[in-house]
């Protein structure tokens, strides 16, 4: 037995009980939905200047190219909080939401623009082709653009904690796209979740922002041993210069 006096829970202390910790993950939920409201606030501005009666429009994919850009990092802060959430619960949510966004701003950007900018070409390429009633092309259009974006995600994620080339981390997220064939299946999921949430409840983009904290935390999830394998096999001693908190 040792001899060392065992430390006694800190009064107030919310991880000392499992309520304790019910109010904490639901605080980090909160403010993580609140960091996201404020940094995807200029994508939700632009995107309520879509036109849908012209599906093809050329300004409907500069718009969608500009938002998702402005996106990408905020996604990238939010997912570097989940996993602060899981490693220091003593972390203050907004500090590790700000930290992630300022530390992988960049390394997002460089390839999350470019993929911005096919998206937004294959929705432009899905507008003509609904308004030339090409049937068997928009659903041929419409899996293309769901793959990159499973893809673009597996990328962010994966950008998010481990520090590679922008070529490297492409190759992981196509690598990924099959053998982690469930976590993309989920990644999936959750684009269609909020894809309908956007299409279908009114007031939807606001709808996506408010579930923004919650689609995150199902998302880190997912992703989780996706980046824990990557870590291992694909980094220096399995080390992920983004992986500290």
């Amino acid at each position: 037995m040792s001899d060392e006096p065992k430390h006694l829970p800190v009064p107030g202390d919310l991880t000392a009980s499992p309520i304790g910790k019910v109010v904490l993950a639901i605080s980090w939920l909160v403010f993580v939905t609140l960091m996201m409201a404020i940094t995807s606030t200029p994508s939700v501005l632009l995107l309520m200047f879509l036109n849908p009666e012209v599906p093809g429009a050329i300004s409907n994919a500069l718009i969608i190219i500009l938002a998702l850009t402005l996106l990408g990092p905020a996604l990238s802060a939010g997912l570097y909080a989940a996993r602060a959430r899981t490693t220091d619960e003593v972390q203050a949510p907004a500090k590790a939401f700000w930290r992630g966004y300022r530390m992988n701003f960049f390394d997002v950007l460089r390839f999350w623009f470019p993929a911005s900018i096919v998206v937004g070409v294959m929705i432009y390429s899905i507008g003509v082709a609904t308004a030339l009633g090409m049937g068997i092309g928009i659903i041929a259009l419409v899996a293309i653009l769901v793959a990159l974006a499973i893809i673009a995600l597996h990328a962010l994620a994966l950008a998010t904690f481990i520090n590679m080339s922008t070529g490297g981390i492409v190759r992981l997220a196509l690598l990924y796209l099959g053998r982690s064939w469930k976590t993309s299946l989920a990644v999936l999921a959750l684009i269609i979740v909020a894809g309908g949430i956007a299409g279908f409840v009114p007031g939807g983009i606001f709808a996506v922002v408010v579930a923004s904290g919650l689609w995150i935390a199902f998302w880190y999830q997912q992703v989780k041993p996706m980046i824990a394998d990557a870590t291992a096999n694909y980094t220096v001693q399995g080390q992920a210069p983004h992986d500290a908190v």
